[in-house]
């Protein structure tokens, strides 16, 4: 495996924005931007004076649909797209999400997610498992870091230091342990403040009910913003309820 580097990755003076399902598939949540959706999006915030070269787009999840999506979208717009990938599932179906029993969705296999980074897709990691990091103990925190590391390096052939922590949660813990498993960019689901690291970089969550006037907002001060930041704070709550599905072993956390 090489060492180089990917010569690609975030900027701190970007605005960072977070999708995970970008498909014209019925699906179940609220995580599903439709490409019809997503175009409109872009051509909104260009229009609205928004350089897309100071826009960050994140993909969490890693799901298949991806293979196909963004190849037309980044030659349209000419944007590279960071997508973070839950390596245990690479080429399987989503079981640690409890929607899979309603509309199962497939993640990206090794040889798509290799065709996409020849295209300029970046890749971090999302953990291994898609667990919850912060209720695992010292070793087990560790394993799932550097596991999913050790996994993509391995298929891209490049060193991997930037990760999207699963459910966006974080503690010191989690945190300290990244930084001495390689990473150097770390990002969380919860709007950026103040006080953030390069370790605990927010992100401005894009959800399918957003309309493009309400994504923009989110990327500018005032009292829109603080509403919005007090919802995505809200759905990250009610996104435990994923944790408790996989905590009782109702999904399937096996590690072939």
């Amino acid at each position: 495996m090489g060492s180089e580097t990917d010569s690609h990755s975030v900027s701190p003076n970007n605005f960072v924005l977070v999708f995970h399902k970008l498909t014209n598939k019925l699906t179940f949540g609220i995580n599903n931007y439709s490409p019809r959706r997503f175009r409109q999006l872009l051509d909104y915030l260009q229009l609205r004076g928004i350089d897309l070269s100071n826009l960050q787009l994140t993909f969490d999840d890693a799901y298949e649909h991806l293979y196909h999506q963004l190849p037309p979208l980044m030659e349209w717009y000419g944007f590279k797209p960071f997508v973070f990938v839950p390596t245990a599932f690479i080429g399987k179906d989503n079981h640690w999400d409890f929607s899979h029993r309603l509309s199962a969705e497939r993640h990206l296999n090794a040889e798509q997610i290799t065709s996409l980074s020849k295209r300029g897709v970046q890749f971090g990691s999302h953990g291994h498992r898609h667990i919850d990091l912060t209720r695992l103990n010292d070793s087990d925190c560790r394993l799932e870091l550097t596991r999913s590391k050790q996994l993509l390096e391995q298929i891209l052939g490049r060193t991997v230091d930037q990760i999207s922590y699963p459910f966006g949660r974080i503690n010191d813990l989690v945190t300290k342990l990244a930084r001495e498993s390689g990473y150097v960019t770390g990002f969380t689901t919860q709007f950026p403040i103040d006080s953030d690291n390069s370790m605990t970089r927010g992100r401005y969550p894009v959800y399918a009910f957003d309309i493009p006037k309400m994504v923009r907002s989110k990327m500018h001060p005032g009292p829109s913003q603080r509403v919005q930041r007090m919802g995505a704070s809200l759905i990250s709550c009610l996104a435990r309820g994923t944790n408790l599905y996989q905590k009782y072993g109702q999904a399937d956390q096996s590690d072939d």
